[in-house]
């Protein structure tokens, strides 16, 4: 999912260079652009339940579904016996939160980057600007 969100907010930042690279207050580029601007808030928030974006900041804030899995895997590869019954429990927890995760960021593909799609095309930007 985060190499997902990657590719993705990757390909708005391009359209909205584009669009900015040929200038002019067209509504259409304009609406475009506020469009970009939504998508990528959307992707960021999908992204914030999945991973830890203020890692660097001097008081992060608490661990998302990421850590929260790679620290439970690291406790149970330590031990030499099967996970307890608390670990595989903490482990459903976190796969259905991950699937709820996933049905957001189905949902963000589907209806805004199809949106952003159709924008692009109506706003007839050449795939290439140099």
């Amino acid at each position: 999912m985060l190499n997902q969100i990657q590719r993705v907010r990757g390909q708005v930042d391009e359209w909205e260079r584009r669009t900015k690279l040929l200038g002019g207050d067209d509504p259409k580029h304009q609406e475009l652009l506020g469009a970009a601007e939504a998508l990528r808030q959307h992707l960021a928030a999908v992204e914030a339940d999945l991973f830890q974006v203020d890692a660097d900041k001097p008081q992060p804030s608490t661990a998302r579904l990421k850590e929260k899995l790679a620290t439970l895997s690291t406790m149970i590869d330590e031990s030499d016996h099967a996970p307890t019954r608390a670990a595989l429990e903490v482990f459903d927890s976190l796969g259905a939160r991950v699937e709820e995760v996933q049905g957001q960021l189905r949902q963000v593909a589907t209806a805004e980057v199809d949106h952003f799609g159709e924008l692009i095309r109506a706003a007839g930007i050449p795939p290439i600007v140099s």
